[in-house]
């Protein structure tokens, strides 16, 4: 979602006590919402007051999730690849992968499926099918000297695609741009043909004169896929690993972040007993 925080996601992050490591690593406020229509037209909306979003990195929000959830008694796995799901009896009972190029199993009582749009979870329980008919690609980087909004985010609509920019420090500005898949052709300069198509939608060629890439630009797809199954027995899906449609409504974010709260309000109760249902 262009590393973009909607005004939902700030509670949530409160509760789980980082909002404020959030600010304190240059998280900017974002106040509302402006789209610019193909026919040139500007629509904004704000946020009604106090509330707002915020624009961050990734590379800034991951670390501070990280941290928290390693302090509050996780234990994290760098060097595990998961590959498969292990069952026993029809019940999901761990997951099967590689760590430091061996072979490795890691049993447990429940295995949450937070993995993303290519989730290895989602696939072995069969779930995922690809959208019917919005079947769209992005392509996503970062630029300097772009000419956007300090304050709102800005979405710059063409025909049958749009732009994205989010203002992630008073510099640096996350481009995106979310098209139509079969229209995609492979480049060996995924930057280059980011900025040119970017620049020719209406309102953004003269945003982009001066814009200059300071990272390679990313290809992301095919996006739009739901999951026809969010359980099984030993398992669940949240997130993107869940469904995905579109990066416009920007709420990518929040759906991680609650949907993986509400499995925790679901699953602890259970996890809390042991077999025989005995607390």
């Amino acid at each position: 979602c262009g590393e973009y925080l909607s005004p939902g996601c700030l509670p949530l992050l409160e509760r789980m006590g980082v909002l404020q490591s959030l600010y304190g690593v240059g998280a900017r406020p974002l106040f509302g919402m402006r789209v610019h229509t193909a026919g040139g037209q500007a629509l904004q909306a704000r946020y009604p007051p106090p509330h707002h979003g915020l624009a961050i990195g990734r590379a800034w929000l991951d670390p501070i999730l990280l941290d928290v959830a390693i302090k509050s008694g996780a234990e994290f796995l760098s060097s595990f690849q998961a590959s498969d799901l292990a069952w026993e009896d029809g019940q999901a009972v761990g997951i099967r992968g590689r760590d430091r190029g061996h072979a490795a199993l890691l049993r447990a009582r429940l295995i949450v499926g937070a993995d993303g749009r290519n989730s290895v979870v989602a696939r072995r329980l069969g779930a995922v099918i690809r959208h019917r008919w919005l079947d769209k690609l992005a392509l996503v980087g970062y630029v300097v000297r772009a000419k956007r909004a300090d304050d709102v985010g800005e979405i710059f609509l063409g025909r049958d695609r749009y732009c994205i920019l989010n203002p992630i420090t008073p510099e640096l500005t996350n481009i995106g741009l979310v098209f139509n898949r079969r229209e995609f052709e492979p480049t060996p300069d995924l930057t280059h043909s980011l900025l040119q198509a970017a620049s020719a939608l209406p309102g953004l060629s003269d945003r982009l004169a001066h814009a200059r890439p300071i990272a390679p630009a990313r290809c992301l797809g095919p996006l739009a896929h739901s999951a026809t199954r969010l359980t099984a027995p030993g398992a669940l899906l949240i997130g993107d690993a869940a469904g995905f449609l579109d990066p416009f409504t920007g709420e990518g974010i929040y759906a991680a972040l609650r949907s993986a709260e509400l499995a925790v309000e679901a699953a602890t109760p259970s996890l809390l007993t042991n077999a025989d249902g005995v607390p």
